[in-house]
This record gives structure tokens, sequence and C-alpha cells, in this order.
């Protein structure tokens, strides 16, 4: 892969990693488009760490809290009726992560085998544009109440785990369905950026001890990270105050319309 190919397909990673557009689904039509085989685990792998750099940044002090807690052992016992916010935060990312891994992990192969589908990309966009539009309708939703629940994070971990599917939007699907099950939009929202670092960071490692990068690659790799990076900070300023104005349903005509293209040309 050449490296303007790469650095292209860092900042298309960057930019809709994090907005509800899905990332995955925008990286197969471009391989596509560009006619070029895929870039390969270990550089989506790299690719996707260059986008967990804004979030670590951006959300540092829920960062910085959820490490705290991780080493305390009051944390580790699910009461939320004496918990505090952080312990709360770091109980559902523990529980949410394992309910990705439990549903991933069995299916993966059949959900890696849909990136050679560009319909079932066209199709996938279609669900994520319905995901959006039906956010607009829980947005006044009156919140379950102010605490995290096991249940809570069981459901929007699984949701992460359906993610995995070219097309469907992890950062879309997980606060829609975090509005289903009760909690509030703001407080998904950071969830759902946070539930990123564990998976990033998991499927950064095992991929770099799979596939450890030569020499050679060094440089096109750099350049890759550091577009995705860049160009991912953008898009989580963007989509923070999206969340904040309660406007996700803005990017439906666009996966809408993204989808139809898909779908009429394929």
């Amino acid at each position: 892969m050449e490296l303007w190919q790469l650095a292209l397909l860092g900042l298309v990673q960057g930019m809709t990693e994090f907005l509800p557009v899905s990332s995955s689904g925008h990286l197969v039509l471009m391989e596509h488009l560009l006619g070029t085989s895929s870039p390969g685990a270990l550089t989506e792998a790299v690719l996707h760490l260059g986008t967990l750099l804004p979030i670590l940044i951006f959300f540092r002090a829920e960062v910085g809290q959820v490490l705290t807690s991780a080493f305390d052992r009051r944390s580790w016992r699910w009461r939320a009726d004496n918990a505090g916010e952080s312990a709360q935060l770091f109980r559902f990312l523990a529980v949410a992560t394992i309910a990705t891994m439990v549903v991933a992990f069995p299916a993966m192969e059949f959900l890696e085998g849909l990136y050679d589908s560009p319909r079932a990309t066209g199709v996938a966009l279609l669900f994520t544009t319905g995901l959006l539009v039906l956010a607009r309708l829980l947005r006044q939703r009156e919140p379950a109440g102010p605490d995290l629940r096991i249940s809570q994070a069981v459901f929007v971990g699984i949701a992460q785990a359906l993610a995995i599917t070219p097309g469907v939007s992890r950062s879309g699907t997980t606060i829609v369905i975090g509005l289903l099950v009760g909690i509030p939009l703001a407080r998904i929202g950071a969830c759902s950026f946070l539930l990123a670092v564990p998976a990033v960071l998991g499927g950064t490692l095992i991929e770099l001890i799979r596939h450890p990068p030569q020499e050679a690659t060094l440089l096109p790799l750099g350049v890759g990270f550091s577009i995705a990076a860049i160009s991912g900070w953008l898009a989580v300023k963007w989509t923070v105050s999206c969340i904040r104005r309660r406007r996700l349903e803005w990017f439906a005509p666009y996966t809408g319309a993204l989808a139809l293209v898909v779908l009429f040309l394929t």
C-alpha cells in the first residue's frame, strides 16, 4: 500500500471513528474505491491506536478517576447505593468490556467476513441510520436514574460487540442502546468514548504480538498514526458537541444517503 493511501485511510479512520457514521464501514468502502486490498490487521490496529490518543487526552480526568478506582477494593463490589461516580464508571466499563468479549469472540470470524462485502456495509449503514433517528425520539426520554447498573453495562457491551460489523457505528449503537436502557445522554456519551480504550488497547497489543512491525513499515505506520490522531481529535470535539446539543440525528441523512449509494452501485 502506498504512503498516500495509508495517509488517506488514517484521515478517514480519524474523522469517522467517533462520529456516529461507522469508521469500519468507511474503511471498507475506501479500500474498494481505491482498488486496494485490506491494509492488514496490524495497520488497522495502529490506525485505531492513533484515534485512541485524543480520547485519553480529552477524557484525561475520567481516565484518571477510573484508574484510581481500579485499585480501590471497594470498587470491585457492585453496590450502586454506596458507590461514588468514579467507582460506578469503572464497574460499568469493566462489565461492558467483558460482555463485548463474550459476544464478539464466538462471532468474530463471521463478522470479519463481512469486511469483504460492500453490500453488507450498505445494509449496516441503513441500520445505523435507523439508530440515529431513534436517538432523536429517545433524547427527551426520562432517564431511569443517576446510577449505572450492571444490566445497563451488559446491554451496552453487547451493542459494542455487534458494532464490529462494518457499517454499524460503535459510538452510535452504544449511545442509543444506553438511552434505551435508561442512561442519561451526557453520561452514556462519555461511557461510549471510554469503552473504546480497553477494546483498542487489547486489539493493538494482540496484533503487535502476532505481527511485529518491520523497520520498513515504521514510517508509513507513523504517518497513518499521526493523521488518525489529529483528525480523531477534531472528530471527538465535534461529536461531544453534538451530544451536548442532543443532535446525533444530524448524521442520519449522511449515513442514509451513503447506504443508498452503496446499495445502488453494488
